[in-house]
């Protein structure tokens, strides 16, 4: 007999914590890192996301983003007025940093489109 009874189960043993341990590391890794999706709850989860603006003071400035009204802060060039399309690119405490999106106008991406058909 290569092994004793005693040696088999002690190796079993091991093996089995071994492996709950390392099974237990990689589900925490997916659980935590979950393909690279972003972040759905927090500040972070913010960036990224779009709105509009729904009241302007001289010293304040309210957006819209996901049915919530925030604080939002200017960080863009542009002034930001009622109405006014944004994406938020950054979270400072409860304010949102948001910078306006700027449209094409329909005339310009048609004339775009016209440049680059006549190239072809």
């Amino acid at each position: 007999m290569l092994y004793s009874e005693s040696t088999l189960i002690l190796y079993i043993v091991i093996f089995l914590i071994i492996g709950f341990a390392l099974g237990a590391w990689i589900t925490r890794l997916l659980l935590r890192y979950p393909f690279g999706r972003k972040p759905l709850t927090g500040a972070t989860s913010m960036v990224g996301q779009k709105g509009k603006v729904s009241a302007k003071t001289p010293n304040y400035t309210e957006v819209k983003v996901n049915s919530q009204f925030w604080r939002a802060e200017n960080i863009g060039t542009g002034d930001l007025n009622v109405g006014d399309d944004i994406v938020v690119k950054n979270v400072n405490n409860l304010t949102l940093l948001v910078e306006k999106i700027q449209n094409d106008t329909p005339g310009q991406s048609k004339d775009r489109e016209g440049i680059e058909d006549q190239k072809a």
